[in-house]
């Protein structure tokens, strides 16, 4: 499936599926600065976006490559977007499948 922007995402996106919420809340709380919120922020973003292309019958990795250029991965350094596959992999529920799409991807 195509998309053409992330608002036809977004639009049916549920909360993100964390392993544990009360530490996800509290890096952002805790974030030192607003580059770290922006990170954490576009993470949940993207999380979201591929959640709802999972729910249409994607993989993780399909719904990953679907919406990578829709993401804040498609504008992320090579030290950024390792920095937000490390979030999701530790915070996400999909984490691990999306670290692995990463390694075989980059």
């Amino acid at each position: 499936m195509s998309y053409k922007h992330k608002g036809q995402l977004l639009a049916f996106a549920e909360d993100m599926m964390l392993r544990e919420a009360a530490e996800w809340s509290m890096r952002l709380y805790n974030a030192p600065d607003a580059k770290a919120v922006d990170l954490i922020l576009g993470a949940e973003e993207w999380a979201k976006m591929m959640q709802v292309a999972m729910r249409e019958g994607m993989s993780v990795a399909e719904a990953a490559d679907a919406t990578r250029e829709l993401s804040c991965m498609h504008l992320a350094s090579g030290f950024t977007a390792t920095e937000i596959i490390q979030l999701l992999e530790r915070h996400w529920h999909h984490g691990k499948e999306l670290a692995e799409w990463h390694r075989r991807a980059w």
